[in-house]
């Protein structure tokens, strides 16, 4: 037996800013297939038929439909508005952008912050010699120490922060 495809219910001014996201010519391609995979699914069309027409895996169809599918109740509150009145086109449709976009990731939260980060890329601007170190250049394991002794961190290894400067010079 088949599980019947999550219903998807769009009114006609969710469908126009979709379809106006859809087509905007600096939209991602990840986001042009999801909102094509909830527009067809609005329009009734199974997830076969979605999975043959956009190229994306059947797994992936399903994701984005029940996603939009179990936003479907908030969105249509959230469009509604605190006092009734509504919101505007551009709120509704970045909670529509919202829904479409991918949920947090899990893993292991950053070690350290921003801000212990630019303390760090700081005190290797400046010479050793101005933290009583009496050496003309820093290494990654003298500014571990130093920024421990700094109290900029707890405890950080040379390589860390080598890698932490790399990132850093990197260009973004």
């Amino acid at each position: 037996m088949r599980l019947q495809a999550k219903a998807i219910h769009l009114n006609e001014r969710q469908k126009q800013l979709l379809n106006q996201e859809r087509n905007r010519r600096q939209v991602s391609v990840q986001l042009r297939e999801r909102i094509d995979i909830i527009l067809k699914a609005a329009e009734g069309q199974t997830n076969q038929d979605i999975t043959r027409q956009t190229g994306n895996g059947r797994q992936r169809v399903i994701l984005w439909r029940n996603r939009w599918a179990s936003c479907q109740r908030d969105l249509s509150g959230f469009a509604q508005g605190i006092s009734g009145g509504g919101v505007s086109d551009k709120e509704l449709m970045d909670k529509m952008i919202e829904i479409l976009s991918d949920a947090p990731r899990s893993g292991k939260p950053p070690v350290f912050t921003t801000s212990q980060k630019e303390q760090i890329v700081a005190l290797a601007c400046e010479k050793p010699c101005t933290v009583n170190l009496p050496h003309e250049e820093w290494t990654g394991q003298l500014l571990a120490q130093a920024s421990i002794a700094k109290g900029i961190v707890s405890n950080i290894s040379g390589r860390h922060v080598n890698t932490l400067l790399k990132k850093r010079d990197s260009p973004s």
